[in-house]
Order: C-alpha cells, then structure tokens, then sequence
C-alpha cells in the first residue's frame, strides 16, 4: 500500500479471513487492516482481497493483466480491482485493493428482476468491447480456427461423459446439440488476435461492498477470438434464466449484451455466431463438472439451445 511504504501510515493490526460459502475460494482471503495517520488520532479501517493461485506465473499473469487492463479508459460500470502485490515471500499470492461481496450470480439471486439482469448484460457487453481492445497486455498467442477449437472441445466432452457410469443417454443429449451447432455453418471464423479474459463466467464478475461491479481473475488472459467471453457471460445467462424459469429473459439479455458490445467494439460480432460460443462454453464447464446435478444442469442449457426459437438464434 503505497500509504505504508511512504511511512503516511502505520499498520496496526491484521487479520485473515478465509472466503467460504457459496462462492467458495472465488473472492480469495479477506485481510482486515487497522491503519493509524500521525497526528490522527482516528484508526482507519481497510479491506484487501489475496488470491492464491495454483502456480506462481499463474499469479504473474493475473498481476499482470489486471495491472494493464487498469489503464483502459471508460471501464465504469465493470472495473477491475487494483492489484497491490504479488508477494516476494509467497509467490503464489497476490493482493488486491478490493473488497468482493457476491459474485454476479448471487447478486442477481437476491435481485430478482429482468432489469436488472438487463443492466448486467449491458454493463458487461461495454466493459467487454473496451477490454477487447488490440493495444493489451503480451501474453499466450491462440490462433485456433474455430471449428478446430469446436471439434477438440467436442471431443474432450464425449470422453469425459463416456467414461461415466450410464452415460450413454448424456452422450446422445450433447452430441444432438454439437451436431445442430455444426450444421448451421457458422464455426469456422478464423481467431481475431485480441486479448480476451479467456475464462468468463458469472464466478469472475463481483459485486464489491462500495456497490461497484468488477471483473476478476485474469490469469486465463491470452489472445484469442472475443467472443469467447461474450459465450461465457451468455452460457451462464442461460443456465441462471433455466434454473428461474424465465427463458424468455436470455433472449432479451442476449440482444443487450450484443448491442451493447457491438455499439463500442472494434469488431461487432454476428448474433448468429453466439449459440456456437455458449455451446463452447457449456461445453468446457460440462466436461470439468464434478456432479450428476452438474451435468444435468449443464445438459438442460445444451438441450435449450437445441430447441427451435430464440435460444437457437
């Protein structure tokens, strides 16, 4: 904290706080700071957030592509917290200048409305289009074709559900939607060579206690086709909408998020081409779910999308 290093500050007291709940380590450690000015007599209070990653250039990457995504003008409605450190004597860890309360799914499960599911695809299809910006962090360099990209994730999920006990009916359900996907003919526009978050979904996106929306791990960040994101955001949209019993509301959000991104991108993106991105993502998530209840879910979206009407759109 530059107020410390600077000697403006005296840290006091410091206490951790492991995250636990629902959104499980997805915030990360809460680190409560007592903070003492001189000639203040008042103690300040203060919140940072750490991470702990799987590696330490995993860490390095997330520092540095939050450290660099910082510096887009316009995020306003989806910032990015500030990344204080990555710490010399835990390489793994990094610090972060704020204070997460929910993720975006539990937000929108205790505000219910169209609204506002409305005004979070918004808010995430600008925020998207700035990040997607050409001018980004270095980083890892995918140039896969999207039908490539679409028959190795295909395949990834047929192994993974054929090596489950009466997975054959699962097998079939993915399967009608991967082939419906794949007729339609629109999977093979070539990588567009910007730098995406990579990993999207409603777990990276919190609602802070200072009532601000942020974006969160990057350490997936590489250069790939954007709207893998807008596939990410959408997947979840969908299996949120399902499990509310609302579809309708995934068409309506999905055209926001749409026009939204388009409306500031350097490159819009073809309303056509998105189904294919959910399946994408969809199709991760089913191949790394852990639960029977996982996979059903997961499969009730793919199923959704394999419906005529909006959600084939």
């Amino acid at each position: 904290m530059p107020e410390l290093r600077a000697g403006k500050a005296k840290l006091e007291a410091c206490h951790a706080y492991l995250s636990r709940g629902a959104a499980g380590d997805d915030c990360g450690i809460r680190y409560l700071l007592r903070i003492t000015r001189p000639g203040e007599p008042a103690t300040e209070t203060r919140v940072l957030t750490g991470r702990v990653h799987r590696d330490e250039d995993a860490a390095a990457a997330d520092f540095k592509a939050a450290s660099k995504f910082r510096e887009r003008p316009g995020l306003k409605g989806l910032r990015i917290p500030e990344p204080l450190a990555q710490l010399t004597a835990e390489r793994r860890l990094v610090l972060y200048n704020f204070d997460p309360w929910m993720n975006l799914w539990q937000y929108h499960a205790y505000h219910e409305g169209l609204r506002k599911l409305q005004r979070s695809a918004r808010r995430a299809g600008t925020s998207l289009a700035l990040i997607h910006r050409r001018a980004l962090p270095a980083g890892p360099v995918e140039s896969v074709p999207g039908a490539e990209r679409f028959q190795a994730m295909v395949a990834g999920v047929e192994r993974a559900l054929g090596q489950l006990p009466y997975g054959s009916e699962q097998l079939d359900r993915f399967r009608n939607v991967a082939r419906r996907v794949r007729d339609d003919g629109i999977v093979s526009r070539p990588a567009s060579g910007v730098s995406i978050h990579g990993a999207l979904g409603w777990d990276c996106l919190h609602y802070g206690v200072d009532g601000t929306f942020y974006f969160y791990r990057f350490e997936g960040c590489h250069e790939s086709e954007p709207a893998i994101d807008l596939g990410g955001f959408a997947a979840d949209l969908l299996r949120f909408t399902l499990v509310s019993a609302d579809t309708a509301a995934y068409r309506d959000c999905c055209d926001e998020l749409l026009t939204a991104y388009n409306a500031k991108a350097e490159y819009a993106i073809d309303r056509r081409h998105l189904p294919f991105y959910v399946v994408l993502a969809l199709g991760e998530r089913l191949r790394e779910a852990r639960t029977p209840a996982d996979r059903e879910e997961l499969l009730n979206a793919l199923d959704a999308l394999a419906l005529p009407g909006p959600h084939a759109r």
